[in-house]
């Protein structure tokens, strides 16, 4: 039996009861349902232990987001409970966000719509470039970041990639370690950050390493607001350490009216996008009825990894 703290549509509800083969109770129908005959949790990006202790026979956990940093992952490995995200399903989504995010800074897209909103006709707003001949660091070099690299190969860009131990990745010309980020950083003029957020990444992106970065850089987060330092980065763009940011995620979300972030002219933001799309839970839900229905061997190899963290 599965139980769910996602809302879904009754079209949808039917739809997805059809795709898993069984039916989704909701976790406000405690009174209809065998709490002991639930095994399967289908879970929002957050969850409280509270709420699982309902259940004592859980043994899966499907989280339809694909970080997990608002899961009780330490509690779960107690309990011996798998917990599978949804990684997989936003490489699409999230590496093109990567390449139309750079081509709107460097075909002046951005300059454009701003000058836009002022009638303003300016063809000298900024220096338009190519993408080609560019170099990107990439930070973070799983399925997302490997497929930014695969398209930044198609627009003729030099990639470097960085990871925790420095191992080669398919479409990344060379790769450094965690440790020696500051070097990775200091020739790129796009940086862009996509790695989970763990008590590893947590704010490994600071002052020092902003510092490290051309001036021209263009900095761009779809990772997780609490791996960059947002005050360094604001004192990074006042002083120009580099030249523009791109932000997709924060360290409060949803972002408050009254943050700083919003008017800082060197500040892009858009609302934590960058892995969505319209018909987002039809890909979650594909995944997860080939974990349930077909291949118990694929939830094995999807489970996360309690001791990294994804």
């Amino acid at each position: 039996m599965i139980v769910s703290n996602v809302n879904f549509t009754n079209e949808n509800l039917i739809k997805y009861e059809k795709q898993l083969g069984m039916p989704i109770f909701n976790t406000q129908d405690i009174l209809v349902m065998n709490m002991k005959k639930v095994t399967i949790f289908l879970s929002s990006p957050k969850v409280s232990i509270e709420t699982l202790e309902l259940f004592p026979n859980l043994e899966l956990v499907l989280c339809t987001s694909s970080g997990v940093d608002g899961m009780p992952l330490e509690y779960l490995k107690n309990r011996g409970i798998a917990l599978v995200n949804s990684k997989g399903i936003h490489v699409e989504f999230m590496s093109e966000y990567a390449i139309g995010a750079m081509l709107m800074v460097a075909r002046g897209f951005i300059y454009s719509i701003q000058q836009q909103v002022n009638n303003v006709w300016n063809q000298q707003v900024t220096a338009l470039s190519m993408l080609n001949n560019c170099t990107v660091a990439i930070i973070g070099t799983g399925m997302i970041g490997t497929s930014i690299a695969e398209k930044c190969k198609f627009f003729g860009m030099k990639t470097i990639g960085v990871n925790r131990g420095g191992k080669n990745v398919p479409h990344f010309d060379q790769i450094y370690m965690n440790t020696d980020l500051n070097q990775a950083v200091e020739s790129a003029d796009y940086v862009i950050v996509v790695v989970p957020l763990t008590n590893n990444t947590q704010k490994m992106i600071t002052k020092e390493i902003f510092s490290a970065m051309k001036k021209e850089a263009v900095f761009i987060n779809i990772s997780r607001g609490l791996v960059i330092d947002e005050s360094d980065l604001v004192y990074a763009l006042d002083n120009s350490y580099l030249k523009l940011a791109i932000l997709d995620v924060f360290q409060e979300e949803p972002l408050p009216s009254s943050s700083p972030l919003w008017n800082n002219p060197k500040i892009i933001i858009t609302p934590h996008i960058s892995g969505d799309i319209a018909n987002y839970m039809d890909f979650v839900m594909t995944k997860f009825s080939n974990i349930i229905n077909d291949c118990q061997d694929e939830a094995t190899i999807s489970a996360i990894d309690y001791e990294l963290g994804y």
